[in-house]
């Protein structure tokens, strides 16, 4: 998502900030703060990504605890 908006940012001319939320499990913590930085200097595109067949995917995770998905 990071390198999506990356993209966006870049082709609209508008400046991007980067919050990250957390904190309380360092190690994470330290590899998402890696993982958005890497995402923010690469020259590479973003990556294609199939958003239906992940949205699907969701949809049949979070439909066991609501059944109206």
């Amino acid at each position: 998502m990071t390198a999506w908006m990356r993209e966006a940012c870049a082709e609209l001319g508008a400046p991007l900030g980067v919050v990250l939320e957390g904190g309380y499990a360092l190690a994470p913590l330290a590899r998402s703060v890696a993982a958005t930085l890497a995402a923010l200097t690469s020259k590479e595109p973003p990556a294609a990504v199939k958003t239906a067949e992940l949205a699907a995917g969701a949809r049949r995770l979070q439909a066991q605890f609501w059944p109206q998905l």
